[in-house]
């Protein structure tokens, strides 16, 4: 069956975190794992209430690609969606 999150709905077992970056799993000894939940904006800059998450593996920020890897995927997420301009923050 599966375990059930916050949102209501059942997550499978066999279905582990995976990097936002490398696509490596995220295991349960990652202790530098982090997700970064960035939220979308209107254009008079109000909070919409959705969000997209990344989540670098600590392998990935040892190497002190967080940074360069983080701006890649919001870049390519940028095109996907509506454009967010975070160079205002």
């Amino acid at each position: 069956m599966g375990i059930m999150c916050k949102y209501g709905f059942y997550r499978k077992n066999e279905e582990p975190y995976s990097s936002s970056a490398t696509n490596r799993i995220i295991t349960a000894k990652d202790h530098a794992f982090v997700q970064i939940n960035i939220g979308h904006l209107y254009e008079n800059d109000l909070y919409d209430g959705r969000f997209t998450t990344f989540a670098p593996s600590g392998f990935v920020r040892a190497q002190g690609d967080a940074d360069s890897s983080l701006d890649r995927l919001w870049q390519e997420e940028e095109g996907r969606d509506q454009a967010v301009d975070l160079a205002r923050f």
